[in-house]
């Protein structure tokens, strides 16, 4: 007797229908009961709170071929949350649903297969993003599921099922330095306003190492104090007895400096100006381009992983050019450092980066990919010979909700071009308009799926 927790749901079940109609081609020999697992990879880490980290779904045959498996885990909503959950990279190709998730029951669930079977090593299902919320241990766990094999009677195989338990340390916080606030005696200069023609906003980076700084002197003001340092609270110690009104300083260092600035009165010296100076003259050092890991090259939407050495300020800005188009801005306004493509066609693609620091210093980088077609759909029920009183209905696989393109010819004439969506299951019918005439018939089917993917064209089937 198959456990309740073992026992395959009817979507499953479905789902091994659909791939009986492949027909026994694809059905392997029965073998001796193996045990398959489910599990989770990594099972275990220590990770921070509010961050990141990714947990792939796996399967493992136990040596025997396998068409489906469909599982639902759990996980407390107040210690984890999912951001995605990606197929990419999946061992299945046909899914009854897509993989869905609920942040506020904490579950995750998965049914999908395989029309041809997989008889390999441990394999991927999906990859889910969790985001960790609070610090404590965090378990993800199977609450059901089921491993069909591929024997032709869909025996459920499962055996196992292994969860994860992953360590969430609180996001730890530096103490803030002390900070001594010099209070100027009472009737003493304000704080100096300073205006700059090289560095004139405080809060930005410039690729300039020399600071041309000028104030006003208020009359009453017989000395002026200065300092230039790393510190943005300092009370500057080099005094001119007799006052200047501006300054160039020479050799500014990389990073952040603050000019410190204060006048004197009869009554005393006044409130500091602490003016920041961010100089950063160097270019990036290294550009490092890939694919996310999760990269699925049927998808044309992908997504490139930018990393971009600078030792001084941070990089925000990218220039990309896709081949020979137009280029346009990126800002990474999260920090990320993703940047997502738009939809590109099957074939080989160069995308060129250049890479700019808050200053304005630049690095390029390329990168260069093959979009790739899909598996083909697969024509599975059609007649052998032309009935000219009966309609004939042609029935297929590719993706779920594929739009497929049938193209319809007798041999040596044009072709009529068709198009029909295939269901959730990746099943698609067709019907031509009317009976065929005596001759020969081809026919080949090319499908899109929902994300623009093509795949290639199909084995053409002749029809006498």
């Amino acid at each position: 007797m198959i456990s309740t927790l073992f026992r395959p749901t009817k979507t499953l079940l479905r789902l091994l229908v659909v791939f009986m109609l492949l027909g026994s081609a694809y059905l392997a020999t029965a073998t001796d009961a193996a045990a398959a697992s489910l599990q989770l990879s990594p099972n275990t880490g220590v990770y921070t709170a509010n961050n990141t980290f990714t947990a792939r779904v796996l399967v493992n045959p136990g040596g025997q071929s396998i068409n489906a498996a469909e599982g639902t885990l759990s996980f407390n909503p107040a210690e984890l949350s999912v951001v995605s959950v990606s197929r990419a990279g999946s061992i299945f190709n046909l899914w009854v649903t897509e993989p869905t998730y609920s942040n506020t029951a904490g579950t995750i669930s998965f049914s999908g297969g395989s029309p041809t079977g997989y008889s390999g090593q441990t394999g991927t299902i999906m990859t889910v993003t969790f985001r960790a919320v609070a610090a404590g241990t965090a378990r993800v766990n199977f609450t059901n599921g089921s491993v069909l094999a591929n024997d032709g009677k869909g025996t459920n195989i499962l055996t196992a099922m292994n969860g994860g338990v992953y360590t969430i340390q609180a996001k730890s916080t530096a103490p803030e330095p002390e900070v001594i606030e010099y209070i100027a005696p009472a009737n003493t200069p304000a704080a100096p306003v300073i205006r700059s023609t090289t560095h004139p906003d405080p809060g930005k980076w410039y690729s300039a190492n020399e600071a041309v700084l000028s104030w006003s002197l208020p009359a009453g003001v017989v000395a002026v104090r200065t300092l230039l340092d790393e510190s943005p609270t300092t009370v500057p110690t080099k005094v001119y007895e007799d006052p200047i009104s501006s300054i160039t300083l020479s050799d500014l260092p990389e990073g952040e400096s603050y000019f410190h600035l204060q006048f004197k009165n009869d009554e005393g010296w006044g409130k500091v100006t602490h003016y920041r100076l961010a100089a950063d003259t160097e270019n990036p050092s290294k550009i490092t381009i890939a694919l996310a890991p999760e990269a699925d090259l049927t998808d044309p939407e992908q997504t490139l992983m930018v990393k971009v050495v600078d030792d001084t300020s941070a990089v925000r800005m990218f220039k990309v050019t896709i081949d020979a188009d137009e280029p346009y801005d990126f800002v990474d306004e999260t920090g990320s450092s993703t940047i997502a493509l738009p939809p590109l066609d099957p074939g080989y693609h160069t995308v060129f980066i250049e890479a700019f620091d808050e200053a304005g210093n630049s690095i390029v980088g390329t990168y260069s990919f093959t979009i790739l077609s899909f598996d083909k759909p697969v024509f599975t029920e059609y007649p052998s010979e032309i009935n000219e009183e009966v309609i004939p209905v042609i029935k297929g696989l590719t993706r779920p909700e594929a739009t497929v393109t049938i193209k319809l010819a007798r041999v040596g004439g044009e072709p009529s071009v068709y198009s029909v969506v295939a269901d959730v299951g990746g099943e698609f019918i067709f019907i031509p308009e009317g009976t065929f005439s005596n001759g020969v018939y081809e026919l080949t089917a090319q499908a899109t799926d929902l994300h623009g993917a093509q795949s290639a064209v199909s084995e053409a089937i002749r029809i006498a």
